[in-house]
């Protein structure tokens, strides 16, 4: 009679270990699950209908969507989500729930997956589940199932957005010639030794930017489309793009359309794109736009002297003995520090400081250079000389300017001017960065840390 406990606890915990190792066939006994026949093979095709319209075609080793050619990044994404789909959680298999959770034939998006065997699954997908993830039910069943799978998020668009939207042109560097056609018209851009060149050379006076150039082909060969449309339209401009191999890749633009889209076709592509409007404006460039519009000439380190006249002050630093110092004014305001490193920096921003563009219709005295409202000297080593004025405001609020590089008059941003306007305080030390403010830094490597603190530390000392 005293083994009865211990074999009634032995026969309690065989009960228990297989009421543990059943329990998930005991629970969900009778419980509607989502069971998918395997795919078997990989995927050749997706037909979206309903809510959202999309047919995807595996032809040729390429996707295409309703006959073009489709982002492959995205329909990757698609397929292997699908290798993984499956369904969480049984919601009801009440048809009159369907419309509510919008998987019925009115707001359903319905996905029909086939491979090389045939149609595998249909699916329809519906709105966002209360849990998360989307509402999903089989096509010919009446059960309704929520979904974590991405699979739901893939299949909501249409066929516009699973189109391939990179336009191919050509790669930049295979590029040896552009020649660019407009009403205004043309000019022809040539690659000769590495460096951009017009042709014919520009006229006298005319400073022409390879740079420019180089910018202009980036753009002509990294093209996106925002949208597509039927036809061209009217064209307002070719371009020419001739390629090392002899090949030429010839783009029309339309005009603009009332949404601020310009049609786009390349020569043996049926597609016509749409270009958002600030995309076609890097392709309808004039000869003009490829001016050189920087206002000095000169190195920052063959300069002995700075002097800065704005607001009715003035400012100078020379060097002296190798180091820069204030030379104006006499009396430097309370509590400011000078730091000869920052000299460099604002003469290197001199250097780069670029016009917005050239005005040829103006004299010096209309554009208000007699009394200029800011200036900038420098003295070079040699005794040479370069000049920087900013005149009165232009017609369209910007300000007139002219340099030491050319003759010619400029306009430029007012912000440029405003700069110089601080005067001595443009040299002022400023504060070590607080290391404990900068985010990212305790991610690096202790070394890494200490070495880029160091630096910081050392530029503002």
């Amino acid at each position: 009679m005293k083994r009865t406990p211990l074999i009634a606890a032995v026969v309690f915990a065989v009960l228990l270990a297989a009421v543990i190792f059943t329990r998930e066939d005991t629970v969900n006994e009778g419980v509607p699950k989502l069971k998918l026949e395997p795919l078997g093979g990989e995927v050749t095709q997706v037909e979206v209908t309903g809510a959202f319209q999309a047919k995807l075609t595996s032809e040729g080793g390429a996707w295409k969507v309703n006959g073009f050619a489709a982002d492959e990044a995205q329909v990757k994404g698609l397929t292997e989500a699908l290798k993984d789909f499956h369904a969480q959680d049984f919601v009801t298999e009440k048809t009159e729930k369907h419309a509510e959770l919008e998987v019925d034939d009115a707001k359903g998006t319905k996905v029909v997956v086939s491979t090389a065997a045939g149609p595998k699954w249909s699916l329809v997908f519906g709105k966002a589940a209360k849990g998360g993830g989307s509402y999903v039910r089989e096509a010919k069943s009446s059960a309704v199932f929520s979904t974590n799978s991405p699979v739901a998020f893939h299949v909501k668009k249409n066929a516009t957005a699973w189109r391939k939207k990179t336009i191919t042109t050509a790669p930049a560097a295979d590029v040896a010639r552009v020649t660019v056609t407009q009403p205004s018209g043309a000019f022809t851009l040539v690659n000769k030794d590495a460096t951009w060149a017009l042709e014919p050379a520009p006229p006298p006076g005319f400073r022409f930017d390879p740079g420019a150039a180089q910018r202009y082909v980036q753009a002509a060969t990294s093209l996106q489309a925002q949208d597509f449309t039927d036809a061209l339209g009217e064209q307002v401009a070719s371009i020419a793009l001739g390629l090392k191999d002899g090949k030429t890749v010839t783009l029309k633009l339309g005009a603009k359309k009332a949404d601020n889209t310009v049609p786009l076709s390349v020569e043996g592509d049926p597609q016509v794109y749409l270009l958002p409007q600030w995309s076609a404006e890097q392709l309808l460039k004039t000869q003009e736009d490829l001016r050189d519009t920087t206002l000095l000439a000169f190195e920052p380190d063959q300069v002995e002297k700075l002097t800065l006249t704005a607001s009715g002050k003035s400012t100078v630093v020379a060097k002296s003995g190798g180091a820069w110092k204030v030379l104006e004014p006499k009396s430097l305001p309370a509590g400011f520090e000078f730091d000869p490193a920052s000299v460099p920096g604002q003469l290197m921003r001199l250097k780069n400081l670029r016009a917005a563009k050239a005005v040829t219709s103006v004299a010096d005295g209309a554009a208000g250079f007699g009394k200029p409202t800011a200036s900038v000297e420098l003295q070079l080593t040699g005794g040479k000389k370069q000049s920087l004025k900013f005149g009165g405001e232009t017609p369209s609020k910007e300000l007139y300017v002219k340099g030491s590089a050319d003759a010619l008059t400029y306009a430029i941003g007012a912000h440029e001017r405003q700069a110089f306007e601080q005067g001595v305080e443009l040299f002022k030390k400023r504060p070590p960065p607080d290391m404990s403010q900068m985010r990212g830094l305790e991610q690096l490597p202790p070394e890494v840390r200490k070495q880029l603190e160091a630096q910081l530390r050392q530029r503002n000392n």
